[in-house]
């Protein structure tokens, strides 16, 4: 029998894309689901569920947190040209991971290979984006808040300075401790309604 929902091994949260637990238990779990993400370039896929949900006439979680991500096919950005050789993350990086990720331009949804090719964004939740100065993806995330804030969508958008793919591994950096207390209130505004 197919597995019905799928659990992410790092944070133990809930995945839509698979059909979900009963639809009778979904607008309790709704809030429950909130935010996905995981560590390993999956923003992208935390995007395409929302996407597939909404397709499929599924709730959709209440947020979606973002961390440096990569949306799709932005086109020639300034920080794509700039940063090709940057640690952690670089467009030779971006280029291979294109190649593994999209196997056949054919298959399936542009959206789901290309968040921002989305010919919609209705239903998309409220979303916080942070991206990384010195990072081939950050024009494409600022693109990606653009297009949902035109789209009537609530975003909460950090640009970070003198920083690269993956500052957030960095804890006790006053950066991140910023973001984190920045990423709660985000959290508690999407789950709970209220903020500090």
């Amino acid at each position: 029998m197919k597995k019905q929902y799928g659990i992410h091994p790092e944070f133990k949260l809930l995945s839509v894309i698979r059909p979900p637990l009963k639809r009778e238990k979904m607008p309790r779990m709704q809030k429950m689901m909130g935010l996905l993400f995981d560590r390993q370039h999956s923003d992208r896929r935390v995007m395409v569920e929302k996407l597939m949900a909404i397709d499929r006439g599924l709730p959709v979680p209440c947020a979606q947190l973002l961390t440096y991500p990569a949306v799709g096919n932005c086109g020639e950005t300034e920080s794509l040209r700039l940063y090709t050789d940057t640690p952690m993350c670089n467009t030779e990086d971006m280029n291979t991971y294109g190649e593994w990720y999209v196997q056949d331009e054919s298959a399936g949804k542009l959206a789901y290979r290309s968040p921002i090719e989305a010919e919609s964004f209705a239903g998309i939740p409220m979303t916080y984006i942070e991206t990384a100065e010195f990072d081939c993806l950050r024009d494409g995330a600022i693109l990606y808040a653009e297009k949902l804030r035109e789209n009537g969508i609530p975003v909460e958008l950090y640009n970070t300075k003198g920083t690269v793919h993956g500052y957030d591994m960095m804890l006790r950096s006053g950066i991140v401790k910023d973001l984190i207390e920045k990423r709660i209130r985000f959290l508690e505004k999407a789950l709970c309604g209220r903020t500090r």
